[in-house]
């Protein structure tokens, strides 16, 4: 192989576009010739840091305890201003119907709102940002998002976290037995 070919080659697998030799899109200049993204660049695009990181990885494997249509029906009929359900379900989802007493925080700004003060909370969701100690119960629509959120909330320093697995799909399916 000439000189110039090899040139040539080695610069098409450096990556030749200037997003990539300076690191925008996620891509650090050393990563970009081994074709892997850098990590900071990737949290720091998402608003996170690496200490986020570690500690999204150390709880990876801490599950929020669950609760059952059974176990959080009651917190709908008296709710307590001690406690709150968190529908993190888009406003999109939220217009089809929601648990009664739920208040809604999307799981697209979740970790954003967490970090909000007091104040700012209440002007952005309309209700008392939760103390850290408060009970916090999560739903979404299957239990997926649910979970993430009470992860994140895990992390934020919330001690009172529990995920309704079921639930909005188990919540209608059960309430519309009872109507049956």
């Amino acid at each position: 192989m000439r000189n110039e070919e090899y040139g040539n080659l080695k610069r098409r697998r450096a990556g030749t576009g200037v997003g990539e030799r300076h690191g925008v899109g996620g891509m650090g200049k050393d990563a970009s010739r081994r074709g892997r993204r850098d990590p900071s660049l990737l949290l720091r695009g998402l608003g996170l840091s690496s200490s986020s990181l570690v500690s999204t990885q150390t709880s990876q494997f801490w599950n929020a305890p669950k609760l059952t249509y059974e176990q959080i029906k009651p917190r709908t009929e008296q709710p307590s201003p001690n406690a709150y359900i968190v529908d993190v379900r888009e406003p999109d989802e939220v217009i089809l119907g929601s648990i009664p007493s739920s208040v809604n925080i999307p799981l697209s700004g979740f970790a954003e709102s967490l970090h909000l003060n007091p104040v700012a909370f209440k002007q952005k969701h309309g209700f008392e940002k939760p103390r850290q100690d408060q009970e916090v119960v999560f739903y979404c629509r299957s239990g997926k998002r649910s979970a993430t959120a009470s992860d994140i909330a895990k992390n934020r320093g919330y001690t009172n976290v529990l995920n309704y697995e079921g639930s909005w799909l188990d919540w209608t399916a059960r309430e519309q037995d009872k109507s049956s």
